[in-house]
């Protein structure tokens, strides 16, 4: 198999050997020609590794970055290492799927010089090796007015150092280890703050043979498991600059542990058919007591209520996500306009935009909460003050002619919701009783504790687990409904308001939050005989929150005179730009990295940054949890806040995470600065450890 791949992959060469032409440009330590002209380096010898498990010849072909990058996508090389993955040269070559290195580039300056943060390149001359993923980014950055520098491309890495200490250059870009090489040997001195972070991987010009690819995948994967192998060596040897091999005692271990992974992969597989044939006999049990036609009609309705709910969650939750991305960039740079405009018709015309874009994040909320995707941030609160706290509120939005009235249970346990979408549920449902009574009437709003057993909650049509529940009721005298639409009230877009007075989504709303927060919702009505719903919560214990009462917003406090530093963690290039600038306009140093991967090598190798922002949904196995979690056990000091557009994309809702908190998407830069703020000022009150 893997002699054939040689083959078809040989054939992709001019000279049809089985030979791989493969390009290698000077970028010490990772590849290089040593002092009698061979190839040196971690690649090579990475290189070397894969060819011999694949039977195939390297043919090393001189270029420099740039050359290089051109014959790839003119199939003039067949292969090459050392090739940073960006979208722009995605769609000039073809890339393995897995990742050989993590690696960034830093800046270098001259001992004594004015500059110590990129912002301070304003108007200096940067040299960059042409061609590479650091001088695509710089110029994006001029290009967008980011930074007012002259970019001066460079041939070969070793050529910038030299021009910047004879004062041709104010600075050079260089990949991290030939950047500590260059400190440790001249007046060179690195800013240490990690310019550009990506994923090296194997590049092929277009049209190579997906066999080839895929086998090079699985022989760097073997390299990377493997202890003791090439990979391992070289990686040592050239990046962390430790010689490994696997000591003489360690491969009968190895032998052993491989037999009981096998032992257990046989039990594994044995306990997976016993499981599936206990599985086949609980269906037929079902299938029999399905007969039944009250159940089986009840199953049903249930079965297709789920389903119309999970796809509903599914998709206003991609929709809200890819919408709330592209608002934080609306929103983002708007509230940047509006502190620079000061012409009075345009900052009018800025507001107006401003309003309409948090319109539309709005509606995102909305559709998250009726898909059961909102994202929650629940506490412990006493319903009965939420109630008299709101009185007043709701006594305002019904007319003179309506009654409002509470019957309030004495010692109601606590329950653990989202304040705010509480608050919401009950003026929805009071705004809704309001609508039901035209000519006027009463509405009584009431709480009572009820211990629920499984005979009550199938009497109340509730799909809850037995145990203690605090409940909240709305009742009115209103007209009622029938059972047709009793069946439908809860569905998003229903209505039995004539067109023009209502949207459908309230009770939707209403219902998703109820349930997203472990509750039910009932409802009893009839025509002509109001109605009267109930919502259901698990009551907890535990002292309540103190802040239950509605408080408008704090103001953000100002940030050190320094700055705090901010890892900021986003895939999406637009996003992460506007958030860069938010954190930056709001005086926080900034350091962007575009996945959880290169979010950790940033923590360990930059000790300076104070609190991490992360979004929640990236490419590769390290999500937004991932990294928090992962944050929290290496650096439990270290705050990390979450961000999301949708919801759907945590276990149990945003509120269970390893995370300080989690910002819904999109961001105002207000929220922004406070959930820093509050998270940094927490950080500095807790105890040392």
């Amino acid at each position: 198999m893997l002699a054939a791949i040689a083959v078809l992959a040989a054939h992709s060469s001019p000279n049809a050997q089985q030979t791989l032409n493969i390009g290698l440009y000077a970028n010490e330590p990772k590849l290089f020609r040593d002092d009698d002209g061979e190839p040196a380096g971690f690649w090579p010898e990475l290189v070397a590794a894969v060819a011999e498990e694949l039977s195939i010849e390297p043919r090393f072909i001189d270029c420099n970055l740039s050359q290089c990058l051109d014959m790839l996508e003119a199939g003039e090389l067949d292969i090459m290492s050392d090739v940073a993955f960006s979208e722009e040269r995605d769609r000039r070559f073809l890339f393995g799927s897995h990742t050989v290195l993590y690696s960034w580039s830093e800046i270098l300056v001259p001992r004594g010089s004015t500059i110590t943060n990129i912002n301070d390149l304003d108007g200096r001359t940067i040299a960059v090796v042409d061609g590479s993923i650091a001088y695509d980014e710089l110029r994006s950055m001029v290009a967008t007015g980011t930074i007012g520098a002259t970019i001066l491309p460079v041939r070969e890495a070793s050529d910038g150092p030299p021009m910047v200490e004879r004062g041709e250059v104010d600075a050079v870009v260089l990949n991290r280890l030939y950047a500590s090489r260059v400190a440790e040997s001249s007046t060179l001195i690195k800013l240490n703050r990690p310019f550009v972070l990506t994923q090296l991987l194997f590049a092929y010009p277009p049209g190579t043979p997906s066999e080839l690819i895929e086998a090079v995948d699985q022989a760097v994967y073997r390299q990377q498991s493997e202890r003791g192998s090439a990979y391992i060596q070289a990686k040592r040897r050239w990046i962390d600059g430790e010689s490994y091999a696997i000591p003489d005692w360690l491969l009968p271990v190895l032998i052993a542990l491989a037999a009981i992974s096998a032992t257990a992969g046989f039990s594994t597989m044995l306990m997976r058919r016993t499981v599936q044939r206990r599985t086949a006999a609980l269906r037929e049990v079902v299938g029999r007591l399905e007969e039944e036609l009250v159940a089986r009609k009840r199953a049903e309705a249930a079965a297709a209520a789920l389903q119309k709910a999970e796809a509903l969650g599914r998709l206003v939750g991609g929709i809200a996500h890819d919408f709330n991305n592209h608002l934080a960039v609306i929103l983002g740079n708007l509230e940047r306009l509006r502190q620079r405009v000061t012409d009075h018709e345009a900052l009018e015309e800025l507001r107006d935009a401003l309003a309409a874009a948090e319109r539309g994040s709005k509606l995102t909320r909305q559709l998250l909460a009726s898909g059961r995707r909102a994202a929650l941030q629940p506490r412990t609160i006493d319903m009965n003050r939420v109630v008299a706290d709101m009185h007043g509120l709701l006594r305002r939005t019904l007319p003179a002619m309506i009654a409002l009235e509470t019957r309030l249970t004495p010692d109601l346990r606590p329950i653990e919701v989202d304040l705010a979408q509480l608050e919401s549920a009950l003026l929805n449902l009071v705004i809704n009783a309001r609508d039901a009574m035209p000519k006027g009437g009463n509405i009584t709003i009431g709480t009572e504790s009820i211990l629920l057993d499984e005979r009550l909650a199938e009497q109340l049509g509730l799909e809850l687990s037995p145990g203690g529940y605090s409940a909240l009721w709305i009742a009115d005298t209103g007209v009622g409904m029938d059972e047709k639409a009793q069946a439908q009230i809860f569905e998003p877009f229903f209505t039995t308001k004539q067109p023009g007075e209502g949207t459908g989504m309230g009770l939707a709303i209403v219902q998703g939050f109820v349930t997203q927060s472990g509750g039910g919702i009932g409802l009893r009505s009839a025509l002509n005989a109001g109605a009267t719903f109930t919502l259901y919560f698990p009551s907890v214990d535990g002292p309540v929150h103190e802040d239950t009462l509605r408080s408008d917003a704090v103001a953000i406090k100002p940030g050190r005179e320094d700055g705090e530093h901010v890892l900021l963690v986003e895939d999406n290039p637009e996003v992460r730009q506007t958030l860069r600038r938010q954190l930056e306009s709001l005086g926080y140093k900034t350091t962007a990295a575009p996945d959880g991967q290169s979010a950790l090598s940033v923590v360990e190798f930059d000790p300076s940054i104070e609190i991490v922002l992360s979004d929640v949904v990236m490419p590769g196995a390290i999500q937004g949890t991932n990294l928090a979690a992962l944050l929290r056990e290496s650096h439990p000091n270290l705050p990390v806040l979450l961000m999301s557009g949708n919801a759907a994309v945590l276990p149990g809702g945003l509120g269970n995470t390893p995370a300080e908190a989690v910002i819904q998407k999109p961001t105002p830069s207000d929220v922004l600065g406070r959930a820093i703020r509050e998270a940094l000022d927490r950080k500095g009150r807790a105890p040392s450890t």
